[in-house]
C-alpha cells in the first residue's frame, strides 16, 4: 500500500509540474500576443525600410582581377614572401597611396591637372574606399573595385592594376637600373684594362722579336698573355650579367602582355565583372539584411518578455505577497465580469 501511494504521489507531482510548466508557457504566449504589434511591427517595417534604402541607392557593380607573382624571378624581399603580414600591409598601402590613386584617376580622365584640390581629394578618397586587396596564395593577388557603371568599373580597375604593378616593381626596377649602370662601368673598365694589357704584350713581343728569348722573358710574356685572357673573361662575364639585368629590367616595364614568361607580376586574367549582379540582386540583398535585423530585434523583445515574466502572478502565495491580502477563493472564467454597486456581475454566454 505504501509503495502504491508513493508511486501515485510521484506521478501526481510530475503531472502538477507539467501542468505548471504548460501554464507558464501559455502565460508567456499570452504576453507575447498582447505585444504582437510591438513584435511584428519591426518584422514588417525594417525590411521595407531596407528595400527603400536599396531603391534610393544606385546599383553597384564589382569588378575583379587576379595578378600572378613569379617568386623565382622576384629579387625583392617584399615580393619573395607576400603572405608575411608586414609585406601584405605594405602592398595594401602601396595600392592606396596618393600617387597610385591620383595617376589612376588622371589616366581614366576622372580628374585633370586643373581639378580643384578639394574635389581631387574627394575623388581620391572615393576611389580608396571602393577598392579591396587580398592575398589568395603566396603567388596570387586579387584586386576588386566597385562602381555604379559596369564599363567604368572594369576600365578603372585595369588602369589601377597597371599603376599598382608599376609602383610595386619600381624599387626593383630602380635597383636593376643601378645594377646595369654599375655593370656597364665594369665592362668599360675591363675593356680599358684589356687594351692596356694588349698594348704591353704587343710592345714586349716587338722588343724580343728576332732575339733569343730566355726563361725570364718567356715567363713575362706568358704572364702578359694570361692577364689579357683574364680581362677578356671578366669582361665577358660582366657583359652577360649586364644583358641579363637589362632584359629583366625591360620585362618589368613591358605593357599589357598576356602573361608573358619572365614578368615578375602580371595579370592572370583581365578585369571582369562579378557574375549575377544587378538591381534585383541588390534589392534582395538589402531585404535579407532587413529581415535578419528584424528577426534579431523581435528575438530580443521576446527574450525581454521572458526575463520579465517574474512580474506575472502564478500562485496564491504570490498573490498574497504582491497584494498583502488573503486569497479566499477563485472565480472561474465564465464570461465578462463587471462591478456594479459593490457586487460582481458575470455575463454567461452558452449555447443549447
Amino acid at each position: 500500500m505504501h509503495t502504491r501511494l508513493s508511486v501515485w504521489n510521484q506521478a501526481n507531482y510530475k503531472q502538477k509540474a507539467k501542468a505548471k510548466f504548460m501554464v507558464q508557457v501559455l502565460i508567456i504566449l499570452m504576453e507575447i500576443w498582447k505585444r504582437k504589434t510591438t513584435i511584428l511591427l519591426p518584422i514588417i517595417l525594417i525590411p521595407l525600410a531596407a528595400l527603400f534604402i536599396s531603391m534610393s541607392k544606385p546599383v553597384s557593380y564589382e569588378a575583379f582581377t587576379t595578378l600572378h607573382l613569379n617568386n623565382e624571378d622576384a629579387r625583392s624581399p617584399l615580393l619573395r614572401n607576400i603572405t608575411e603580414p608586414a609585406h601584405t600591409e605594405l602592398l595594401n598601402r602601396t595600392l592606396r597611396s596618393q600617387e597610385v590613386l591620383a595617376d589612376t584617376l588622371l589616366d581614366a580622365n576622372i580628374i585633370t591637372d586643373e581639378t580643384d584640390p578639394a574635389l581631387r581629394n574627394q575623388e581620391i578618397n572615393t576611389l580608396a574606399n571602393s577598392i579591396d586587396f587580398s592575398i589568395l596564395s603566396d603567388d596570387l593577388l586579387r584586386l576588386t573595385y566597385n562602381n555604379t557603371s559596369p564599363t567604368q568599373a572594369s576600365r578603372v580597375l585595369e588602369i589601377l592594376s597597371f599603376n599598382f604593378i608599376q609602383e610595386v616593381l619600381a624599387p626593383e626596377r630602380f635597383r636593376l637600373e643601378q645594377q646595369a649602370s654599375a655593370l656597364a662601368e665594369q665592362i668599360k673598365y675591363f675593356d680599358h684594362q684589356k687594351r692596356i694589357a694588349n698594348d704591353k704584350l704587343t710592345a714586349f713581343k716587338k722588343s724580343v722579336n728576332g732575339k733569343d728569348v730566355d726563361d725570364e722573358a718567356l715567363k713575362q710574356m706568358v704572364s702578359m698573355e694570361f692577364d689579357v685572357q683574364r680581362l677578356e673573361a671578366q669582361q665577358g662575364l660582366a657583359q652577360e650579367e649586364y644583358n641579363a639585368t637589362l632584359n629583366h629590367s625591360k620585362s618589368l616595364t613591358s605593357q599589357y602582355l598576356s602573361q608573358a614568361s619572365g614578368n615578375v607580376l602580371w595579370f592572370v586574367e583581365p578585369p571582369m565583372l562579378e557574375a549575377n549582379q544587378g538591381e534585383m540582386q541588390q534589392h534582395t540583398a538589402y531585404m535579407l539584411r532587413g529581415v535578419a535585423l528584424a528577426i534579431l530585434l523581435s528575438a530580443v523583445l521576446m527574450l525581454w518578455i521572458y526575463k520579465n515574466r517574474k512580474h506575472i502572478i502564478f500562485t496564491d502565495r504570490q498573490v498574497k505577497e504582491q497584494s498583502d491580502s488573503k486569497v479566499i477563493g477563485h472565480i472561474p472564467n465564465m464570461g465578462q465580469v463587471r462591478a456594479e454597486k459593490g457586487h460582481l456581475s458575470v455575463d454567461i454566454r452558452t449555447s443549447l
